[in-house]
């Protein structure tokens, strides 16, 4: 029971910063954040990889509401991209607070 707590709650945390992440960019560059590979260097490259790693979750999240709401797929769409973006902030979560512990950011 404790194991599936604490797996919630790194899903709830990867996914709350995700959404964050996707805000903070969405603001600062006044357009929706996607996963459109920016054209460019090895420096863009690697920025988009570190937006995609955090905000993954959110973007893929959308993308599976807009398919089965808006572009009418099934709802087996809607599932897969769900059952990814939580699995991917299941991932994104542990990390993030596996680097804040290790830091001193908690306790």
């Amino acid at each position: 029971m404790f194991e599936f707590m604490l797996l919630a709650f790194a899903a709830a945390f990867g996914f709350a910063v995700s959404g964050s992440v996707s805000a903070l960019l969405q603001w600062l560059t006044n357009r929706p954040v996607g996963f459109a590979v920016p054209e460019g260097g090895a420096v863009r490259y690697l920025v988009a990889a570190l937006k995609f790693m955090l905000a993954g979750p959110y973007i893929m999240v959308q993308v599976s509401l807009r398919a089965r709401f808006i572009d009418q797929k099934s709802w087996g769409v809607l599932g897969g991209g769900i059952t990814i973006a939580t699995i991917w902030s299941i991932c994104s979560g542990i990390l993030l607070i596996d680097l804040m512990l290790r830091v001193g950011a908690l306790g």
